[in-house]
């Protein structure tokens, strides 16, 4: 009898065999999982409220450039109805400017604005002769019977008016019916009506040839009612010191 002898097969590797659960390793606690990383803090910038002026003039800026941008788009792609708008613009200016000049004429130059100081201006020109003398000095001090008398309408003392008039005068007015009592009369019934005399402007005053001086007073008559009215006075002053003339007596 024949024997088959078969082929011979490759050996296996042995498969490892997987390790039996130790009672050690089980009894070990596993560690925790890695937690997942946060996102870091990221700081957002807020800008601080804006003032309420600038919120109230921002939006009325915005539409006036806004409206600058669009006018200017139309007249770049409008150019002939810009330049005819443009030309109606410059003629109504224009003939704005005739009628306030026809209008308002302008106003003379003086001679002192010009620059003239004598009879030829600063161009030239010759000045008009005048025939009368100007005279520009300065005021004198006022008389002590101008300042007594002002201070008797301020007071109403009609005594303290009489006794600042001349002697002359005194008697001229004592033939015409008035006198130191008729004064007073006049100062107390300013009272009585509330008008009041507590300013008075000294406006210019000149001396005579004589020695006599004359003097201009601006007085300010305040009424009850909160109205004041401007009486102007005018003071002629004797050599003596007396007061000649007294403009408030009328």
């Amino acid at each position: 009898m024949s024997q088959v002898i078969l082929p011979p097969t490759e050996p296996t590797e042995p498969q490892p065999e997987a390790p039996a659960p130790s009672t050690t390793t089980a009894l070990i606690p596993q560690p925790p999982a890695p937690e997942p990383e946060r996102p870091k803090y990221v700081y957002e910038y807020v800008p601080p409220p804006q003032p309420r002026a600038w919120r109230a003039v921002k939006w009325p800026l915005r539409q006036f450039f806004k409206g600058l941008i669009l006018t200017g788009s139309a007249a770049k792609h409008h150019k002939n109805v810009t330049l005819v708008i443009l030309a109606l613009l410059i003629a109504g200016a224009g003939a704005t400017y005739g009628v306030y000049r026809a209008t308002h004429p302008p106003l003379p130059v003086p001679a002192s604005a010009s620059g003239g100081t004598s009879a030829s201006g600063a161009g030239g020109s010759a000045l008009p002769e005048t025939p009368f003398t100007v005279v520009n000095s300065a005021a004198p001090p006022l008389s002590p019977a101008v300042i007594q008398w002002l201070h008797a309408w301020k007071t109403h003392d009609g005594k303290e008016a009489w006794d600042a008039l001349s002697p002359t005068t005194q008697q001229g007015f004592e033939a015409q019916g008035v006198d130191e009592s008729a004064v007073q009369q006049r100062l107390d019934q300013d009272r009585m009506q509330g008008i009041e005399y507590d300013q008075f402007i000294y406006s210019g005053g000149y001396f005579y040839p004589d020695g006599s001086s004359n003097y201009t007073v601006e007085a300010i008559q305040r009424m009850p009612t909160g109205g004041h009215t401007i009486l102007t006075w005018i003071f002629v002053v004797d050599p003596s010191g007396g007061i000649v003339v007294a403009g408030s007596l009328n």
